[in-house]
């Protein structure tokens, strides 16, 4: 089906929900001081990216006597390290990533039809970590990677209701960039139709397939 007019009308408005499937996630970049990242460098390789991901901090912190100037304010995981960009929700792949519309007036696990986010919707394009200087800092980079339904609420509200049919030509979408790992993720951040904003909100089944960082280490 390829007509936006398909959905039920009633009372001179139109019902409608909103959905994104596929991965997706959490994607993070922050820092940590020169001072902290050289103490633990002279530690050994790979035992701050061990102490970020385990959940056994008190073992490597009595083991290696480690003041606590050097690891209280250290995330608890990777992706808690966010000062620089925190950006989440699905993935952008122009040409075929899909809105998916429903009548939410009908009891249909349907789609009444879809739109393909192109090239022209794009609004704006971030990219937090290009092009900038992060004085005495070391970048860290984090991500949970997601396969999940991500629902598109309009004023926080599941169900939008709209006085005319569904128009894909208001549709305006702003990204983030994450290029890291020998990954690089166009992350849709937001979502606007017209002047209103798109909530994005994962589905309480999302299944998560991976959480994973690193330390882009610059002394």
């Amino acid at each position: 089906m390829n007509s936006i007019n398909l959905a039920t009308e009633s009372k001179n408005t139109y019902a409608y929900k909103f959905k994104i499937c596929g991965y997706g996630g959490k994607y993070t970049i922050g820092t940590i001081s020169n001072e902290t990242a050289i103490y633990w460098s002279k530690l050994g390789d790979g035992l701050l990216e061990r102490f970020i991901s385990t959940n056994d901090r008190e073992v490597i912190i009595e083991k290696y006597s480690i003041p606590e100037k050097y690891h209280e304010n250290l995330g608890w995981s990777w992706t808690d390290f966010s000062d620089i960009s925190d950006a989440y929700g699905p993935f952008l792949e122009i040409g075929s990533t899909m809105i998916e519309i429903y009548d939410a007036r009908s009891n249909s696990d349907e789609p009444i039809f879809s739109v393909k986010i192109t090239e022209d919707m794009i609004e704006s394009r971030k990219f937090p970590d290009k092009g900038i200087i992060f004085p005495n800092k070391q970048l860290v980079y984090g991500f949970e990677l997601d396969d999940a339904i991500y629902k598109l609420n309009l004023d926080y509200e599941e169900i939008a209701e709209m006085a005319e049919p569904f128009d894909p030509s208001k549709l305006k979408i702003s990204t983030s960039i994450w290029d890291a790992m020998g990954q690089e993720r166009e992350i849709i951040e937001e979502i606007k139709y017209g002047d209103e904003y798109l909530g994005i909100e994962e589905e309480d089944d999302a299944d998560n397939k991976e959480r994973d960082g690193e330390v882009s280490w610059n002394l």
